[in-house]
């Protein structure tokens, strides 16, 4: 059922149907009953939706989370290194990670 046929639309402008279509599984009858792909009683698309926005806000905290943990790891791995071979050690290649034949 949709609640606000203007707001569906726009959003399938926005949002490719196949995009959506894996958060219509939650919603609807499992795939071994006899209603397989049909929607459940009172299924809104605006339910669809809200699943939709919650795992996009969700991947972006994580991935925000995730980027900050990069940055931070960056820089100990940066000073662990400087504070072992000295400010400029990078540029000598027996300080660098780069694979050799004695590896």
């Amino acid at each position: 059922m949709v609640k606000n046929e203007e707001q569906a639309i726009n959003f399938l402008k926005k949002n490719h149907y196949y995009r959506l279509s894996s958060y219509f599984i939650p919603f609807q009858y499992p795939k071994n009953s006899q209603n397989k792909d049909t929607f459940k009683n009172e299924t809104t698309f605006e339910d669809i939706i809200l699943l939709y926005d919650f795992d996009t806000n969700l991947r972006k905290f994580v991935f925000n989370c995730l980027s900050e943990l990069e940055i931070i790891l960056r820089a100990q791995i940066s000073h662990i290194h400087s504070k072992k071979y000295k400010p400029f050690g990078y540029i000598q290649d027996e300080n660098s990670l780069k694979k050799t034949d004695e590896n």
